[in-house]
């Protein structure tokens, strides 16, 4: 699933021309990601629009997912920051 995810995010950068999660820090981008907040300019069609977020979904469907077996396992949850 991880090279479905970076294709999709591959796909939004080729779109936008930004990375889709950057943010100020690394607990904010993986705020963006863990909530999957893919914000597009109004320019690109909700059917374009419909591409990337397919690809980038936190829990894949069985059409999105090209070996539904892989994609049964669990997933690992994202990193936490802890203050020091």
């Amino acid at each position: 699933m991880v090279d479905v995810w970076s294709l999709g995010v591959l796909m939004y950068e080729f779109l936008v021309g930004s990375p889709p999660f950057e943010a100020q820090g690394h607990h904010e981008t993986y705020k963006k990601i863990s909530k999957v907040d893919l914000k597009f300019p109004p320019h690109i069609s909700a059917d374009v629009r419909s591409k990337p977020r397919r690809a980038v979904r936190t829990t894949p469907t069985a059409a999105s997912c090209p070996n539904p077996r892989a994609c049964a396992q669990p997933r690992l949850p994202l990193p936490s920051r802890r203050a020091t």
